[in-house]
């Protein structure tokens, strides 16, 4: 009778408030709160963001140092300058779409003054509220029980607006247009896996996918991902303009992998290899100069062990080490050089796996200046997700390769043994979650050591997925087993 009662409250409350309309209302408030209360938080500069405002016409303030521009606080506002898109290096990025949508809503603001890097912040947190939307809506569809809905809420709360996530959202990094588009991208995906899903929806889906892919050069795995469950998606669909929606949307996936691979400015692909082999590879070597033969590199730049691209001893764009490095190596070598020596994939691995329960740097500032706080200050505001991962969460590569080891020997079996299609679907989206996971972990494994946290960034995002979607399994597991026990004893 109670239940009956209970359940006839809860329909009566959300004849008048719907689930997943007050739910991204309540994160778009909360992350608002969090991040333009004073003093604001954000990431400072670490020297990525020329990549960006010299393509949009934006620049630091003349007046300020370069100790007040890098690393130790974040600048609200940037002068306007002409672009100096450089078309030999030049950076392809749908984050530039929306900082250029930033900076005419600034303009209008403003009246052309200068820049307010917090107006691109406040449309993070309007797509990142849209995603959260299409997850509730998706949450809605499914048969979850009223107390584990709002568990994944809460979760999801704790998780998702953790400081070390949004406070990229006041910055001119890649990092929140991955997030905000990884975040919409699932949510629709949650939508439109069904039988006749909403045409209009499925090809916002596409364009949010393709917004996402285009956000880094480093998401690229995530398209490999995403066009097999394109393949999926065509067997599934029995509409035939939704089977046409998704062919064109898979076509446009691949050749999207291609442009961006190919269009990868030049120094960037050498700032990468330089570090995976520098200071990757090298740094829990032995004998660097055999490493080196073994890449076919000269063992005379074994010299250059554990030196960064950014602070080389050498010119490294330089026709001399063109000639006897970049020419010698790509990445095709360096995962054949760890394919055969699993000692140094497994310290690597060690690597990352320490740096994984971080997702914040700790010498990029979070305040301005004016905040009064000592160069390179970090907001502890809102970080018990982080800290709960430093402290329980094993930093371990034995740990990840278990847990995802045990993550998938679960999608598949309950995908065997469901005879449900909508619980199949949700057990393939599952499945994507955790491959593009292990394939971020894969990318930033060929990066190197350096600037290791902040490459984790997409890695940490969906393990966190992953994560929330294996509570709530355990949770719907540990419910249908306390209602047989419940039962039996009755």
């Amino acid at each position: 009778m109670d239940g009956k009662i209970n359940h006839s409250v809860y329909n009566l409350i959300t004849n008048f408030i719907r689930f997943e309309i007050i739910v991204p209302i309540l994160f778009v408030l909360f992350i608002g709160c969090q991040l333009m209360a004073s003093p604001i938080i954000g990431m400072a500069d670490n020297g990525d963001f020329l990549r960006i405002i010299s393509q949009v016409g934006l620049d630091h303030l003349p007046t300020l140092s370069n100790h007040d521009i890098y690393f130790n606080y974040i600048n609200r506002y940037f002068i306007f300058s002409k672009p100096q898109n450089n078309l030999v290096d030049s950076y392809i990025s749908s984050q530039t779409l929306l900082v250029k949508i930033a900076i005419l809503v600034s303009k209008i603001i403003h009246h052309n003054a200068n820049f307010d890097v917090t107006i691109l912040g406040y449309i993070y947190i309007i797509i990142f509220g849209l995603g959260i939307y299409f997850i509730c809506k998706a949450i809605s569809k499914y048969n979850i029980a009223i107390w584990l809905r709002y568990l994944i809420i809460l979760l999801m709360l704790m998780m998702f607006t953790d400081i070390g996530y949004t406070a990229y959202f006041n910055s001119l990094y890649g990092e929140p247009a991955s997030y905000v588009f990884l975040l919409l991208t699932l949510g629709i995906l949650l939508n439109v896996m069904e039988d006749n899903p909403n045409i209009v929806l499925l090809m916002a889906y596409y364009i949010v996918a393709l917004l996402l892919l285009f956000a880094k050069i480093g998401n690229i795995p995530l398209g490999i991902v995403i066009f097999i469950l394109s393949i999926r998606m065509i067997w599934l669909f029995k509409n035939t303009l939704c089977k046409r929606i998704t062919l064109v949307g898979a076509v446009l996936i691949i050749a999207s992998i291609c442009v961006i691979y190919m269009a990868a400015p030049k120094s960037i692909s050498q700032q990468n290899l330089y570090d995976s082999v520098y200071f990757g590879i090298l740094m829990n070597s032995t004998s660097p100069e055999n490493d080196l033969k073994q890449l076919g590199v000269d063992p005379k730049y074994s010299a250059l062990k554990g030196s960064d691209a950014f602070n080389s001893p050498i010119d490294i764009y330089s026709k001399q080490f063109n000639k006897y490095f970049y020419s010698k190596i790509n990445t095709y070598s360096i995962i054949k050089f760890y394919l055969l020596h699993p000692r140094h994939l497994f310290l690597e691995m060690q690597v990352i796996a320490k740096a994984a329960v971080e997702n914040r740097p700790d010498y990029i500032g979070n305040y301005e200046k004016s905040a009064g706080l000592p160069p390179v200050s970090i907001s502890n505001r809102y970080s018990l997700w982080n800290i709960m991962k430093k402290r329980f969460f094993p930093q371990s590569a034995w740990f990840y390769m278990a847990y995802f080891c045990l993550y998938f020997l679960v999608v598949v079996y309950e995908h065997t043994r469901s005879n449900i299609k909508q619980a199949k679907l949700l057990l393939e989206i599952c499945g994507a979650i955790g491959i593009m996971a292990i394939l971020q972990f894969l990318v930033v494994l060929g990066d190197g050591e350096f600037g290791v946290v902040k490459h984790l960034f997409l890695f940490e995002v969906l393990f966190d997925v992953s994560l929330l979607m294996t509570i709530t399994w355990l949770c719907n597991k540990i419910r249908s087993f306390v209602s047989f026990a419940g039962g039996k004893l009755g």
